[in-house]
Formats: structure tokens, C-alpha cells, sequence
């Protein structure tokens, strides 16, 4: 029996930024670092007697908002990049089957990805990360699908993402 499973959605600027966010780890691992780097300092001064305690602090917190700042420079960017797509870039239909995913827009471009081709995927609160041999992924939000739908996505995902 054949399953295809189609939703159609016009992406929103809320749709991208969870796609990226889901997608990536460029946020836990700039914090991570910062952390770690503000640690090591912490570590590595505290003996010192020209450093005070209120000193080091002041590193972390300058640390942080450096962070801070980059963060608010990547959501700009990502910003940026989705206002860059015209509407008809933006209405998206997916389509998944047996064979793998589908999708398009409304401007006609047209991608189709054999399940051979996947990595992997994972679910999120508002939709599914699929990962690529070698790189790249694709976010695909559950509201461009029927409630009905979603678990039958689920379950051609769970059965054919990854395996070669």
C-alpha cells in the first residue's frame, strides 16, 4: 500500500528561525565555550592576588555579551535571509512517500530527496529536522499538515530516514 503523505504551509519568519535553531547547535556551542573560557579563566586567576574576584566576574559577564551580541547579530542575519525570499518562495508544499521527500515552491523550484540520501531526522515540537549525506537538512513544520497526517510522516520518517 502506498503512503503519501502532502501539506502545504507558507513558511513564516518563525517557521525559518525554528528550522535553524533545530537544525543547528551553533547556539549551545558558543555558550558552551564562552562558559568553559570563562571557567578556565576563573580557574587559572584565582590565585593570582592582582586579580580580584570582581575583576574575573566582570570578564564573565563582558564574556556573555559578546555573546550576547553575536546571537543578536545571527537572528539579523537569519532575519535578513528570510525577508530576501519573495511570497512565492515562501508557500512550500512537502510531500513524503516511500521514496523520500518532495518539496516545492510557489516560484517552481522543485527538489526531490531519495530516502538514500538522508542522514537522519529528528522531531521537534513544531516539526522534523531531515539531515543529508553528505551535509545539509530541511526543516518541514508540522502545520503544513493535517493533523491526520503527522503521524503517518512520523512513521515513513521513523522507517526510512537513515537507512541506506
Amino acid at each position: 500500500m502506498q503512503q503519501k503523505h502532502r501539506g502545504s504551509a507558507k513558511v513564516t519568519l518563525r517557521d525559518h528561525l525554528s528550522g535553524v535553531l533545530a537544525a543547528t547547535n551553533v547556539i549551545r556551542v558558543l555558550v558552551f565555550l564562552v562558559f568553559a573560557l570563562w571557567l578556565a579563566q576563573l580557574v587559572l586567576e584565582y590565585d593570582i592576588p592582582e586579580f580580584s574576584m570582581v575583576e574575573v566576574i566582570a570578564t564573565g559577564v563582558l564574556n556573555f555579551s559578546i555573546v550576547g551580541i553575536m546571537f543578536f547579530l545571527m537572528l539579523v542575519f537569519l532575519c535578513a535571509q528570510f525577508l530576501r525570499l519573495s511570497d512565492a518562495q515562501r508557500d512550500m508544499t512537502w510531500e513524503i512517500d516511500e521514496f523520500g521527500v518532495n518539496l516545492w515552491d510557489g516560484a517552481g523550484t522543485q527538489v526531490r530527496i531519495p530516502w538514500t540520501q538522508t542522514k537522519s531526522f529528528r522531531e521537534k515540537k513544531a516539526g522534523f529536522v531531515i539531515r543529508f549525506i553528505p551535509f545539509g537538512w530541511r526543516w518541514i513544520p508540522k502545520h503544513a499538515f493535517a493533523d491526520e497526517d503527522i503521524e503517518g510522516v512520523r512513521q515513513l520518517l521513523q522507517s526510512n530516514a537513515g537507512k541506506q
